[in-house]
């Protein structure tokens, strides 16, 4: 259920250039209808003046816009930069990369940006850098499409669609927070990694840009979860804060970061009742990492990120048993696991302690559907899949860590038949178990070789 109400009172007015209005008997006209908004007053590029109009008439007026500068009067329009850098010799305008110059000097000021008689853009400029900037729509709905600030160790930026929020990312010295939306307004991803949550505050500087709230707090209570989110979440107390503050129960698919998150924190998700599909994605140490080890230090890395595997992947048995819903992990240790019961599917790549883990562990006789990716399994191991008594699909495909051959133009012609040979021998094993492993089991069976090659044999009972 959505509980979005409406956005509070923010004032987003009109903003257009005072030369695009029609003036009749002393009052504004937009379109032939009295004009109420912002009008700058912008003459020979320099800004003069932003009036208040209302009803056609003025009644208020500024020597600002959006933005104001403490230090420095200088408001003009942005193409005067961009005229300046096509005239002189010298690159003084690097836009978005480097420092911004004004007349040979560091740019102070404010910059603005006209399309079709509506203003575009506001940009605040401190030493010739960017550090505020703030775009509206040109359709004359006064809507703001993004807002963004970039100072040092603090930046953040605010995206909307029209009406609709569609992201906050804000990243400062010790706090990233990312938000994004659906178009449902809900929650679809965070991310948090935040030193003293409790304490973050304000999340931007300014209070009148159209948000609901302008803390963390009150967003998450505001904004439901997307029933399916994805979650990257960075810190203990993090995961506690957001669980506290948001609606998590109505949760159904979830993708969650588990680096991280310690086993009795992630018990926490036994506890969602509508939990229909679990995802888990470690990311520790990296499998390409392990092969570019020292052999002993790699066994011992190995080993513990098997044991961290095996226990997410207890936790995610434990939870499937509870809610029946499917249940995942990829780990960047070169795990890979997917269990969908309503399927009676199982797809896994994985190494050989994985795999007896997973025979041990797994509800066999359930399973109908099993897509194996391994390397160099012994071919005797390959006779546990007997265990898998009610089959009706195997897959075994040859995972090589390194899908390159191409070294092998490097060395003689006998080594290359010979790695040929080799690889060969290896399809032709694994094959001759598949097709007596077909004949005890009855099911469908695959081979996908290291090379990619296919071979099928359905199963003709």
């Amino acid at each position: 259920m959505n509980l979005i109400q409406k956005n509070h009172n923010i004032n987003l007015p009109i903003r257009v250039e005072l030369s695009y209005l029609q003036q009749i008997d002393g009052l504004y006209f937009l379109n032939d209808v009295l004009f109420s908004g912002l009008a700058y007053d912008h003459r020979e590029q320099t800004l003069h003046k932003v009036y208040q109009i209302t009803q056609g008439a003025i009644t208020a007026e500024d020597d600002y816009g959006f933005f104001k500068h403490n230090s420095s009067p200088l408001k003009i329009d942005f193409d005067v930069i961009e005229d300046e850098d096509e005239d002189e010799d010298e690159d003084y305008y690097n836009y978005g990369n480097d420092t911004t110059y004004y007349q040979g000097e560091l740019l102070n000021g404010v910059t603005y940006v006209y399309r079709n008689g509506f203003l575009w853009g506001e940009a605040l400029w401190i030493d010739g850098y960017n550090v505020e900037a703030i775009g509206w729509y040109t359709d004359g709905s006064g809507l703001i499409y993004e807002y963004e600030t970039d100072y040092v160790e603090d930046t953040c930026k605010v995206e909307w669609n029209y009406k609709q929020l569609t992201n906050i990312d804000i990243i400062r010295e010790q706090a990233l927070v990312n938000l994004t939306f659906n178009d449902q307004n809900q929650i679809k991803f965070c991310a948090l990694a935040v030193d003293n949550i409790a304490d973050l505050g304000n999340l931007f500087k300014r209070d009148d840009l159209p948000l609901p709230l302008n803390n963390l707090k009150g967003l998450l209570a505001y904004y439901p979860l997307a029933e399916d989110i994805m979650l990257n979440i960075q810190r203990e107390d993090n995961f506690h804060y957001f669980v506290n503050h948001t609606q998590f129960h109505t949760i159904k698919k979830l993708t969650l970061s588990t680096q991280y998150l310690s086993l009795p924190v992630l018990t926490k998700l036994m506890d969602l009742p509508n939990l229909k599909y679990i995802f888990f994605k470690e990311r520790g140490v990296s499998d390409f990492d392990l092969e570019r080890m020292p052999e002993q230090e790699r066994k011992i890395k190995q080993q513990q990120c098997d044991e961290r595997n095996h226990a997410l992947l207890t936790l995610l048995f434990a939870i499937q048993a509870k809610q029946h819903c499917q249940i995942r992990l990829d780990s960047s240790s070169g795990l890979l696991f997917d269990y969908c019961p309503v399927n009676r599917k199982v797809t896994a790549d994985v190494n050989q302690n994985d795999f007896n883990y997973l025979l041990n562990t797994l509800p066999l006789e359930q399973i109908t559907v099993l897509n194996l990716r391994q390397c160099n399994f012994p071919i005797s191991l390959f006779a546990k899949i007997a265990q898998f008594s009610n089959l009706k699909k195997l897959s075994i495909e040859e995972n090589k860590k390194t899908m390159d051959y191409s070294h092998e133009q490097s060395v003689d012609k006998q080594a290359r038949i010979m790695a040929y040979q080799q690889r060969e021998h290896r399809n032709q094993e694994i094959w001759t178990f598949l097709k007596a492993f077909q004949l005890q089991v009855h099911c469908d069976i695959k081979l996908i070789s290291e090379t990619l090659q296919v071979f099928e044999l359905r199963y003709q009972g």
